[in-house]
């Protein structure tokens, strides 16, 4: 989708050198989002700004509401309420120019990154530069050359990284670039191909 950012930032309040940081996905205690706040307020830095993309809470899990309550403790208490963006429930399309808007997408998951992680995986289809956790399981298609890996629960690695991609847009680039590499490994077209000579591999082995 074509995305007008400058319109976008601008309806959402940012001034020119502000830092959108996003969020996609409803508030779970596993998403590790109060690691997250206290990373940025560990910045001491007002031009840093998170973006919670989604509604809040679903109902699938009856503890989201629980967490979502320590979240605005948390957000209150560490002074961060007006760096904090909500934009409630939106479609599919508003979500992926919202994750193109952002300067960084963090995913700072308590049980590490995966493929499952639906939110991992929509900011991974637009392209965005990415801060997650270190898989608990290897993947090897998760390096650092096209995501910023952190410990999860770790603040100080994690606002490291949020610092890294600000103050460094060419790292942000290289990131975005690489991603869209795997992002392309996900497309049918690939998929059918890989599939194709995966079975020609085998049938040559056999003859």
């Amino acid at each position: 989708i074509d995305v007008d950012s400058a319109a976008i930032r601008q309806k959402l309040g940012l001034q020119a050198d502000d830092f959108l940081l996003a969020h996609f996905g409803f508030i779970n205690h596993s998403k590790g989002i109060d690691t997250l706040l206290h990373a940025i307020a560990s910045l001491n830095d007002p031009s840093v700004k998170l973006l919670m993309i989604g509604g809040r809470t679903g109902t699938a899990d009856p503890t989201n509401a629980t967490y979502a309550d320590t979240v605005d403790a948390l957000m209150k208490d560490l002074g961060l309420i007006n760096q904090v963006i909500w934009t409630g429930f939106v479609s599919n399309n508003e979500v992926g120019a919202y994750l193109q808007t952002a300067d960084t997408v963090v995913l700072p998951f308590r049980d590490g990154a995966s493929f499952r992680r639906s939110s991992l995986m929509a900011a991974i289809e637009q392209y965005c530069p990415i801060i997650t956790t270190t898989p608990i399981v290897p993947i090897p298609e998760f390096t650092l050359d096209v995501m910023l890996l952190v410990e999860p629960e770790n603040v100080i690695q994690l606002a490291t990284a949020i610092e890294t991609l600000h103050y460094e847009p060419e790292k942000r680039d290289a990131l975005q670039q690489n991603v869209q590499k795997l992002r392309q490994r996900f497309d049918w077209h690939t998929i059918t191909s890989d599939t194709v000579q995966f079975f020609q591999t085998i049938l040559e082995k056999r003859a």
